[in-house]
């Protein structure tokens, strides 16, 4: 049955894997998506942005234009990003098992609108432990 698989793969662990070996970079020296929707979670000043949830390393994307905004200035780009553009991006980190979409809990095969889900322990990326990003998860989530 087409998409079922899928669907039934998308399954976030509870205590979630560490895998420090990920790149966090792309080859022009810029950050990968992921780890900079990371920095922009681990700066409670970007809450109106984007935000922990409070459950598992699930977060919620609120203002796509101002991450757009934000991620093609980090890219040193005068034309903000297409959030369509950065979804593709995103399902490509679920195919490499680092984040992914969040399943919609009402609507089975579909997402929660802007949310996702880290797969992988992200603690480590902004240099924290797993019980330090805990603590600042329940302190900043909305």
């Amino acid at each position: 049955e087409k998409g079922k698989t899928s669907q039934m793969s998308r399954v976030f662990p509870t205590i979630l894997p560490e895998d420090k070996g990920r790149e966090t970079k792309q080859q022009t020296g810029n950050s990968q998506l992921w780890f900079f929707l990371l920095t922009l979670l681990a700066d409670p000043k970007n809450k109106w942005i984007i935000a922990w949830t409070g459950e598992q390393r699930f977060f919620k994307v609120k203002n796509t234009d101002e991450v757009c905004r934000l991620w093609a200035e980090h890219n040193n780009r005068r034309e903000n990003a297409n959030w369509d553009t950065l979804q593709r991006t995103l399902r490509s980190c679920g195919t490499h098992l680092i984040l992914m979409a969040v399943p919609s809990k009402t609507h089975r095969g579909r997402n929660e609108k802007g949310m996702y889900g880290y797969v992988i322990e992200p603690a480590h990326y902004i240099k924290m432990t797993r019980e330090q990003l805990d603590e600042f998860i329940r302190e900043h989530c909305e």
